[in-house]
This record gives structure tokens, C-alpha cells and sequence, in this order.
């Protein structure tokens, strides 16, 4: 699936000048291949597979987080949002909401702010090389604007909360069989 440049030991260089080479003053040959690569969609999703067969960051005690964000008004009301969660070690990444909305969010509403909410919480603790995946994020506080407040404004102020969240201590797991 993925390609790898080839070296080979002495010989000439295949470089378009030999001052360019970053081999010549090593004294080898460096012969590139061109990698060919190319994934659809569900082969990148497959690469999710593989990221989580590796070793993880388990957060080593409770820690809790908030962001209030507030953003600039240029003209969309996606300005405002706070979110508070508190995250305990766990052998799996996990989310719950457990925070209530105002009676003027309706329930599909509210379930599209969670589910922004939680993929914020993905988007920053899944995206490194060893995932930090290792801990129970539960939401347990959220401030509304009726006017300022969207599925983005949520988005970001988790994704802000978990970059606070990674400050925290953590320690490398192997995954279980």
C-alpha cells in the first residue's frame, strides 16, 4: 500500500547534478521511485484501522476542562459556546453528554450540538501518531446564546477544551488482544 524510496550502495549518481545529491558526499547511489499511491475514500477510512492498532495515551487521573469561546462577529452568528467536561482514565475513548439545553434547543437540535460536540473531542484527541484515546469525556456543562450560539461555535469550544485536555498527564498503553 505504500511506497518506500529504494537506496542502493555505490555506483553513480542518478541525481540531475551531482552537487545536488544528497548522497555523493556519503558515497552512495540514491535511486528515487516515484510512489503511486493513491487511496478513495474508504481507503482512508481504512487508515483509521491501522492508526488504532498502535500503542494510545491513557490520562492518567480525572481532569476537568472548559473553553468559552467567543469569537469575532463578522456577519455569521457562530460566536459563542462554553463546554465543560470532566475526563477520567478509561481503557477506550468514550462521550457522554450529560449537560441539559435550554427548553428553546429542540431534541434534534440538541443531538446535532452534541454530536459537534463530540466530533471537536475526536477531531484533537484521535489526530496524533499514538492516539490519546485512553480516557471518558463526559459534558457536563454548556452555556447557550439564543442568537451567538451553532453547531460550530460548539465544535470549536471543544476542540479548545481538548487542546487544554492534552496538558494533562498521560501515559503510553499498549492496546489490549
Amino acid at each position: 500500500m505504500f511506497g518506500n524510496p529504494t537506496y542502493q550502495a555505490s555506483g553513480k549518481c542518478v541525481a540531475s547534478t551531482p552537487a545536488r545529491c544528497p548522497c555523493s558526499s556519503a558515497g552512495y547511489t540514491y535511486t528515487e521511485t516515484t510512489l503511486r499511491t493513491h487511496l478513495d475514500r474508504d481507503g482512508l477510512e481504512g487508515l483509521r484501522t491501522r492508526k488504532r492498532g498502535r500503542p494510545f495515551y491513557c490520562l492518567d487521573s480525572f481532569t476537568a476542562v472548559e473553553h468559552e469561546y467567543c469569537g469575532a462577529q463578522y456577519g455569521h452568528p457562530s460566536t459563542y459556546a462554553f463546554v465543560r467536561f470532566e475526563c477520567s482514565p478509561a481503557d477506550e475513548l468514550s462521550f457522554e453528554a450529560r449537560s441539559s439545553w435550554p427548553s428553546s434547543v429542540s431534541n434534534d437540535y440538541g443531538i446535532a450540538l452534541e454530536l459537534a460536540i463530540a466530533e471537536g473531542v475526536t477531531d484533537i484527541l484521535l489526530d496524533d501518531l499514538y492516539q490519546y484515546s485512553g480516557c471518558a469525556v463526559a459534558l457536563v456543562e454548556i452555556r447557550w446564546d439564543e442568537v451567538c450560539s451553532s453547531e460550530k461555535a460548539f465544535m470549536v469550544a471543544a476542540r479548545c477544551a481538548m487542546q487544554h485536555l492534552l496538558k494533562a498527564k498521560w501515559s503510553i498503553r499498549q492496546r489490549k488482544a
